[in-house]
């Protein structure tokens, strides 16, 4: 085993479905057979509790070893690690996250301090997976100054457009800066799509547009109610509705991940708005 891929997935808009795809493809990547660890990077702990943890119940989370970190200069990642009752490899959130913020702006290495902490726990796993909050702040750059890849979930609504522009704007500074020069895009992941007229002019144009620039994965992320059922449960799509189109589409975004993009068909929805491949 080889040192693990670390994927930030990363938007600086709310709702386009980065804790589901963080929780959903580490899943999908785990059910293939990898070793997979989840890092909840955002201080609402929306991952931790989809993961089946409990905020109360966290002794020890991500801003325990930042702060540990900056107070001894030593990486202790590995003693906030928890196995989830999805199943998952967890490094937990809460609130008390959001207190780091400041003591890392401050810091003159804050933004390198995840991409430490993870270093010692990279030949332990295949896949780390990073789930973060909707800003460009120290908490999103550290991700990006850790990762390897980004993920870019784009909810197939007009105003996403600019979200998706602006992170490709922060990865770039990221690269020129020299603080990640070679951080890249593993893809844009088109979410909450439906069979409407819209959403198809929006999946054309995001091809056609950003797709000139960075990977767009072919397959798309349709809208459905068994995301909301299953984080409520707290389970993956996988594990509540296996065979449900959302589960088969977080399965195939995986093969792309792995195989690339040649693993899987492209997706389309036609005029009538009924999806082909």
């Amino acid at each position: 085993m080889g040192p693990a891929r670390v994927i930030a997935v990363a938007a600086p808009k709310g709702g386009t479905g980065k804790t589901t795809t963080t929780l959903n493809l580490g899943a999908a990547l785990a059910e293939m057979g990898y070793k997979v660890l989840l890092v909840d990077c955002d201080p609402q702990g929306n991952l931790t509790l989809s993961a089946g943890v409990e905020a109360s119940n966290i002794k020890n989370g991500l801003d325990t070893a930042i702060k540990h970190y900056l107070a001894t200069y030593n990486s202790e990642l590995a003693n906030t690690i928890i196995k989830s009752p999805a199943g998952l490899d967890l490094v937990p959130s809460n609130i008390r996250l959001a207190g780091i913020a400041d003591e890392l702006l401050i810091n003159s290495q804050g933004v390198f301090i995840l991409q430490k902490l993870l270093r010692p726990v990279r030949g332990s796993y295949d896949f780390i997976m990073i789930d973060t909050l909707p800003s460009l702040g120290v908490l999103v750059k550290n991700a990006l100054v850790a990762a390897q890849e980004v993920i870019i979930p784009h909810e197939s609504e007009p105003l996403s457009a600019e979200a998706v522009a602006m992170m490709l704007k922060q990865i770039d500074i990221i690269r020129r800066s020299e603080l990640n020069p070679e951080l890249k895009v593993a893809g844009i992941l088109l979410t909450k799509t439906t069979r409407s007229k819209l959403h198809r002019e929006i999946i054309d144009f995001t091809r056609e547009e950003f797709g000139k620039q960075v990977p767009v994965f072919k397959t798309i992320i349709e809208r459905s109610v068994q995301f909301a059922e299953s984080q409520a449960l707290r389970r993956t799509i996988l594990s509540y509705k296996p065979r449900d189109k959302g589960a088969v589409a977080y399965r195939n975004v995986a093969r792309e991940l792995v195989y690339g993009p040649d693993a899987v068909e492209e997706v389309t929805l036609d005029d009538s708005g009924q999806g082909e491949v």
